[in-house]
């Protein structure tokens, strides 16, 4: 009965806590979002600057793979050297060195996929973009060309 009472006499306060961290975050991303569409219309009309941020996303993700490479193959190696025989606690070294060696991995490859994600994001807002512009050129070709031969039409 007491947890009864306690859970609504908080459930309010969590309820207000609740609701301004997710104004908060949504604002975060509204305006991150916003951000993200600039700059593909950017990169919409500068071809050159949209190709070098494609290759910039590219070289960050090996950058990125590498450098976890070199600092977690240490750790790999070093479990690995570790005797398998049993040591005591030593023995357990190996479950260490090669649980750091598999984080480093694990924190490089979710970085990866956060960049990747980001700039298929963008590519396809860039798509969209693109995509938009040439149906309103298509439509408005469409309608100068229907202009035009009316005006022939009407002078011929």
């Amino acid at each position: 009965m007491p947890v009864g009472i306690a859970t609504n006499l908080l459930t309010p306060q969590i309820a207000k806590v609740a609701a301004r961290y997710n104004s908060k975050l949504r604002r975060r991303l509204d305006e991150r979002t916003e951000r993200q569409y600039q700059r593909a219309k950017e990169f919409a009309e500068d071809s050159s600057s949209y190709e070098s941020y494609l290759m910039l996303a590219i070289l960050r993700t090996t950058l990125i793979y590498a450098i976890g490479g070199v600092i977690s193959s240490p750790f790999a190696l070093a479990a690995y050297s570790v005797p398998n025989q049993n040591l005591g606690a030593w023995f357990y070294l190996w479950d260490v060195l090669f649980g750091f060696s598999q984080l480093i991995n694990l924190a490089a490859t979710v970085a990866v996929l956060n960049i990747a994600r980001e700039a298929m994001r963008t590519v396809n807002i860039v798509r969209g973009i693109r995509s938009e512009r040439r149906t309103a050129l298509a439509a408005s070709t469409k309608a100068d060309l229907r202009d035009t031969n009316k005006a022939q039409v009407a002078a011929g």
